[in-house]
């Protein structure tokens, strides 16, 4: 059966009333009925487009925008769904990673979800450009005798409404997906079929089977009059007054070639950018002026800067892998001439493009190309989606990697897609829970073990303060960002990082990311054996960061490399990887990255270079946040020289006092 037959097929009987989510656009008649439907569930309504800026849960998309922090995004999403808010969401107006988390989170919290859309889009398309334009967006322009004539003999911007139908119509098409995947049944209505039904009969027929999904049924006599009241107020009665805007007749003919909404999915594509391995010539490379989603065939405006250094030949040029687009390359970049005065070209290191993807094309390349015909590959946009947990590794690999802090369990899915075994740290016994119902398979394979624990310097149990807002914050040290804003604290066991190697055996590496736990997690190594200790272990910077990385340095670890975190800063994967299985990987902000011989091979550091850089980048952070900007934050890797011999690399800035 289709995921429509699918979605359509409700049970006639009584059903629990849910909390409901309405999909839709605008100007497609949500307002209306969410205002009927929600009044009917008796439960409480939020604002219509809850998450555009200014309304409820906008702070929401604010720190989304500026922080592109995905974990964060997802506890956010999963508060507002457990809640049972009822909500009406356009799509249209927020960034998709917005709807890509409310429909997870709602699909876990059991939401019922109906999607509203337009097949009229000529309609649609004229009523909200008019909106637009008058600032009247509801029935009062029936009775406004003020308006203004003028604004009809206004030319229709039709390219920019031919690519706004493009991309709201495939990111409806998306969000049905996605609750599909996540095992939901939507329901789909059209505005013509509700508010345009000539006598009410196919209205009638469309809402009773919605009405009895939502368990919203009440017994036909009183459903008929509630449906009356739907149909009889939602259509505004406008369409001929804004048909004569000039351009009317071409924007219908451009619409005829525009895919509709379609439940079984739709052509757009989410996209995140990768950087590509370093090289000698580049100093720094970095898009910042993208779309949120691709669609291919329509043509969008790609923009950033590369910074070339001194060892760069003269006459280099920038292209698009697989576009005829030329690439402006010259113009003037005042921030990098400031960050990078090394640089050949920083003062002029903007570049900008204009380019589309055909149907079909993966990706799209920004190579540097040489007077010799030598092209370097700098930045790959390529299409972003949220981790499919049925593709992670079964292939059988003896290595072990610890996940300590596992969150929302991005790293350990990572991890597990390139074929290591996976021990997952998990204090919150929610976070664990949902991990273990997420990845229940590779449980099943024996390829992860989920420990519901906090690291700590002892074994026992411990007071851990959650914080219910950003659950990434939470910690054993009440004193950290786990008390910024709603905590509570609980009780959970605990044990030292020696006794879970004891228990597991030697990992390869050990990713830890435990907001201030990291120097009592180390700390417990130092009673093992050199042969008991991991390779590879990474710790996020915190104040105690120089008791931390003494000890690392004490216990044998001589190699370090820092690496800035958030998916915007994380450096490019090398083609293929080096670490485990070759399993091509787009970093969201709640993972960590490329570890081992996946990191820059010459970002290799001793402990004097690596203590200079952690206190530079200290400054970094405390100018950004001087400045009202996100401060950011940074991990350190640490390799002993065993895994450096083995692996070729040699380490630079070893001499000297620490």
């Amino acid at each position: 059966m289709s995921a429509r037959g699918k979605a359509m097929s409700v049970c006639a009987s009584t059903i629990e009333v849910k909390p409901i989510i309405i999909w839709t656009l605008q100007r497609t008649g949500g307002t209306n009925l969410a205002r009927h439907l929600f009044g009917r569930t008796g439960r409480p309504a939020t604002q219509h487009e809850p998450f555009n800026r200014g309304r409820i849960y906008g702070p929401v998309t604010e720190h989304w925008i500026s922080e592109r922090d995905r974990a964060a995004l997802d506890v956010a999403m999963t508060k507002i769904c457990n809640s049972g808010a009822l909500i009406k969401h356009c799509v249209e107006t927020v960034p998709w990673e917005i709807s890509e988390a409310l429909a997870a989170a709602a699909s876990r919290a059991g939401y019922g979800h109906l999607f509203l859309y337009r097949n009229a889009s000529l309609d649609r398309l004229l009523s909200l450009h008019y909106a637009k334009l008058s600032g009247i967006w509801g029935p009062e322009f029936q009775n406004n005798a003020a308006l203004d004539e003028k604004i009809f003999s206004q030319p229709l911007p039709v390219e920019e409404l031919v690519s706004h139908e493009r991309r709201a119509n495939g990111m409806l098409s998306m969000a049905w997906r996605c609750l599909v995947e996540q095992g939901a049944t939507p329901m789909a209505l059209a505005y013509e079929d509700i508010y345009q039904a000539g006598d009410g009969s196919e209205a009638r027929h469309r809402l009773a089977p919605v009405l009895r999904a939502l368990g919203l049924a009440n017994g036909e006599a009183d459903d008929s009059a509630f449906i009356e009241q739907i149909i009889g107020s939602g259509d505004q009665g406008t369409r001929e007054s804004y048909r004569s805007f000039p351009g009317v007749a071409e924007l219908r003919k451009r619409l005829g070639a525009v895919p509709r909404f379609a439940p079984e999915g739709g052509g757009c594509m989410p996209v995140a950018m990768l950087r590509c391995a370093s090289h000698p010539w580049v100093l720094h490379a970095a898009v910042d002026v993208a779309p949120d989603l691709i669609i291919p065939g329509e043509t969008f405006d790609l923009g950033g800067v590369v910074v070339l250094t001194r060892e760069a030949p003269a006459g280099c040029t920038l292209e698009i892998d697989g576009s005829a687009s030329s690439v402006h390359w010259d113009m003037p970049s005042p921030r990098m001439a400031r960050d990078y005065p090394a640089g050949a070209n920083a003062a002029a290191a903007r570049f900008q493009a204009r380019i589309a993807l055909a149907p079909g094309q993966p990706a799209a390349r920004v190579l540097l190309r040489a007077p010799d015909g030598t092209t370097v590959p700098l930045l790959e946009l390529v299409p972003q989606r949220a981790p499919d947990y049925g593709e992670v590794s079964t292939e059988t690999e003896d290595r072990l990697i610890f996940d300590v802090g596992a969150n929302d369990g991005s790293d350990s899915w990572y991890y597990l897609s390139k074929g290591f075994r996976v021990v997952a740290v998990e204090a919150i016994p929610a976070l664990a829970d949902a991990l273990g119902g997420t990845l229940a398979a590779q449980i099943d394979a024996g390829r992860l073990v989920i420990e519901r624990q906090a690291i700590a310097d002892a074994d026992g149990e411990v007071a851990f303060t959650i914080n219910e807002d950003w659950t990434e914050w939470s910690s054993l040290f009440s004193a950290s960002k786990a008390s910024a804003g709603k905590a509570t604290e609980i009780t959970v066991p605990a044990c030292t990082l020696a006794g879970l190697i004891a228990r597991h055996g030697v990992p390869y590496y050990v990713k830890i990311d435990i907001e201030g736990g990291e120097l009592a997690a180390v700390r417990s190594l130092a009673t093992l054996a050199p042969e008991q200790l991991p390779p590879l272990i990474s710790v996020e910077i915190n104040p105690w960061w120089p008791q931390v990385l003494e000890r690392l340095r004490a216990m044998g670890y001589v190699g370090f490399q820092m690496s800035r975190q958030g998916a915007a800063h994380l450096p490019g994967l090398p083609s293929p990887s080096r670490e485990g299985l070759d399993r091509r990987t787009v970093f969201n902000s709640s993972m960590s990255g490329p570890f081992g011989r996946d990191l820059p091979v010459g970002g290799w550091v001793g402990i004097v270079e690596m203590v200079r850089q952690v206190m530079a980048a200290q400054a970094e952070m405390d100018a950004r946040r001087k400045a009202g900007d996100a401060p950011g934050w940074y991990d350190v890797h640490a390799a002993r020289q065993e895994w450096l011999d083995a692996s070729g690399i040699a380490v630079a800035n070893t001499e000297g006092p620490s």
